[in-house]
């Protein structure tokens, strides 16, 4: 019913923002294959972006190749992104990911024409990191149902994409959940996602290398494959980190409230 479902937004797509997407453009890479399209007279940032792809493919593939192709559409300004994804007032959006599309605002209008290579590489393996993500743990007709938290989506990318950089310290969250007693970044992600992305992606950055660093890399892939055997998110993880969910977020939170990182020469980026 999903697919179903994306092929008429697709469809209707033809007469909006994808209508000027008539070049496609096949790209291998290390870890699959990837076919942009984008409008002809793009020809620049078409390359660009193929430069890019190639160069994500090492970081994204940690959790398996592509299982199938994923198509990356060009898109030339923000509005036609928002558009294409049917999201509204997302001004900081450069992006969107699902089981084997992308969605990508063409650099030239948020990194510039010249420089900002490094901007588009990590964002890419970021958007990659989601269809990599989806498609080891689920399939084409039930990706979208698997419970996959947006801290755990957005952590997994941000920690893969080795964006840690971007935000905020543990202790500069600490002081923001202090601030900001009713609001949880990982609890009511969804919530603040538009307006307070800077919170919910720092949150997600740091509770996913929390659970990288404590819990180790080879339970976060038992974890993919038991939602790959049929198991919806909440029953995975407790079964691959031995702890519910739940629990693990509340341990994270205490982590980070009651300081236990100070003095510990401990970094989670």
């Amino acid at each position: 019913m999903r697919r179903a479902l994306l092929s008429l937004l697709l469809a209707a797509g033809c007469t909006g923002p994808l209508a000027s997407l008539t070049r496609s453009t096949p790209v291998a890479t290390a870890a699959g294959q990837i076919t942009v399209r984008a409008d002809p007279l793009a020809a620049a940032e078409q390359a660009r972006v193929e430069a890019a792809l190639r160069q994500a493919a090492p970081r994204f593939s940690r959790w398996g190749a592509l299982k199938a192709p994923v198509t990356l559409y060009l898109l030339p300004t923000h509005q036609a992104l928002e558009q294409a994804v049917h999201r509204r007032g997302y001004g900081w959006l450069r992006a969107w990911a699902r089981y084997d599309d992308i969605y990508l605002q063409t650099p030239g209008t948020w990194v510039g024409p010249q420089g900002g290579d490094a901007d588009l590489d990590e964002l890419l393996a970021h958007e990659l990191t989601h269809c990599a993500m989806y498609q080891r743990a689920a399939t084409p007709a039930d990706w979208a149902q698997k419970q996959i938290p947006l801290w755990f989506r957005e952590g997994m990318a941000t920690w893969t994409a080795q964006q840690g950089a971007r935000f905020v310290s543990l202790e500069e969250l600490a002081r923001d959940f202090d601030a900001h007693p009713h609001d949880d970044p990982i609890l009511q992600a969804e919530a603040l996602y538009r307006t307070r992305s800077d919170y919910v992606y720092s949150a997600a950055h740091l509770a996913f290398s929390f659970l990288e660093h404590r819990y180790r890399e080879d339970r976060i892939t038992r974890l993919l494959d038991a939602m790959a055997a049929g198991r919806s998110f909440p029953d995975a993880f407790e079964a691959a980190i031995g702890l519910s969910e739940a629990r693990f977020v509340a341990e994270f939170r205490r982590f980070v409230r009651w300081r236990a990182f100070r003095g510990s020469g401990r970094s989670l980026h």
